[in-house]
């Protein structure tokens, strides 16, 4: 039985933000047992450090080709993958887990670290091989601080100060839109047509991305398809193979099972029922992945500038901040208005909820008359002299 896996996604710093997809938290316990998690492909790249725990085992699909060997006797691990291909294996756990995994964008090892991806795909093992004792310096650092929330600023200090120390190589080649908007796209797009739009040649773009990503646009469309396949299947049981097929641009159903046995050398429905990857219980919600457990206001605004222009939003900023005060009590009062209600009464915790909600029912009453008040007043005076008198 897989344990329940908590999952907390973090929205990087500005600056990381064409770099660093999310930072993501991992919390489970699997007690006694071992838990085995299947490393399928994979077009990520990622760096997991353990938090106050150890990597118990690591169990490969084939024995004549170990691609990571766990060190029971050194410190806690801190591992690297690079872009899988194929199912290379287990991760086993054992015990009380925390993790902290940076996703990386398509491009964004290459820019901050400066290493090639193609020197990494298919391989995973200790990130100090591939970036010195930097990043232990980092991971001891980290295990000396008791929230993870220090742990998520340490680590983002870390990848600026890599950033900024590096010399950009290319100044703008399109490469790094180019990967993003296939994500958009979840790997249903031409080729051809790609390397059109962002003007280069279909020659340039295969081998400016296999340096900058790792492998060529049309192998990562594939292993991205797949990927949404799989995810699409675990968290939506009830829909078909083949519905999910026709829907991100699959032949047909066949299609789609040539690609599983590929990457996972077992067809969708063996691969569902015997090694998929664990079901994970997002604390926030998942479908935007990006949300900013630090600092909510920074990431309602950077969600806005999204969808508003240019031109419109300082002065949309300046309206909402004024407004603020008063619709953030608001806010609260309905949260909590609609939480009493949706509750049931025998609920151990009814009485608290009862009392928030005329806790901030007061709060913006009070925003209401420091807001309007005076202008009410002012407007009305005699209404001014009948709230005293019936005060007293």
């Amino acid at each position: 039985m897989q344990p329940e896996v908590y999952t907390q996604c973090i929205l990087p710093h500005p600056l990381l933000q064409p770099y660093v997809r999310r930072f993501v938290i991992r919390k489970f316990d699997t007690g006694d047992c071992e838990f085995p998690k299947p490393m399928i492909a994979d077009h990520e790249m990622t760096i997991t450090f353990f938090l106050h725990c150890k990597l118990f085992e690591f169990t490969p699909f084939n024995k004549d080709i170990i691609p990571y060997t766990v060190n029971k006797h050194g410190i806690a691990e801190c591992c690297f993958a690079g872009i899988q291909t194929s199912t290379k294996g287990f991760v086993v756990y054992k015990g009380p887990t925390t993790l902290l995994t940076i996703h990386f964008k398509p491009t964004g090892f290459f820019h901050i670290f400066y290493i090639s991806p193609k020197e990494i795909v298919d391989k995973m093992g200790d990130s100090k091989n591939i970036l010195s004792n930097e990043i232990l310096l980092l991971h001891e650092q980290m295990q000396e601080l008791n929230k993870i929330s220090d742990c998520v600023i340490l680590l983002e200090n870390f990848l600026i100060k890599k950033l900024i120390s590096q010399k950009p190589r290319y100044k703008h080649t399109g490469i790094s839109e180019a990967s993003d908007f296939l994500i958009n796209k979840k790997g249903m797009y031409c080729i051809k047509q790609l390397a059109s739009d962002y003007n280069m040649t279909v020659q340039t773009l295969e081998v400016q991305f296999t340096e900058q990503v790792g492998i060529d646009p049309k192998y990562f469309s594939r292993i991205l398809r797949f990927n949404t396949a799989v995810n699409t299947k675990l968290y939506n049981p009830l829909k078909s193979w083949t519905d999910i097929a026709y829907t991100l641009g699959y032949y047909d159903q066949a299609h789609l099972i040539k690609d599983f046995k590929e990457f996972t050398l077992l067809s969708p429905r063996n691969f569902m029922t015997t090694i998929h990857p664990p079901f994970e219980n997002f604390q926030e919600n998942p479908d935007d992945g990006l949300i900013c457990i630090k600092n909510k206001e920074q990431t309602l605004i950077l969600l806005l500038r999204q969808h508003i222009p240019l031109k419109i939003f300082p002065h949309f900023i300046k309206i909402a901040a004024r407004f603020f005060p008063l619709l953030k009590p608001f806010v609260q009062f309905l949260l909590a208005f609609i939480t009493c209600f949706t509750k049931k009464f025998t609920d151990k915790f009814a009485i608290l909820l009862i009392g928030r909600t005329i806790i901030h029912l007061f709060r913006f009453a009070f925003m209401l008359y420091i807001r309007f008040g005076n202008l009410f007043f002012h407007y009305f005076p005699q209404s001014h002299f009948f709230i005293i008198r019936s005060i007293r």
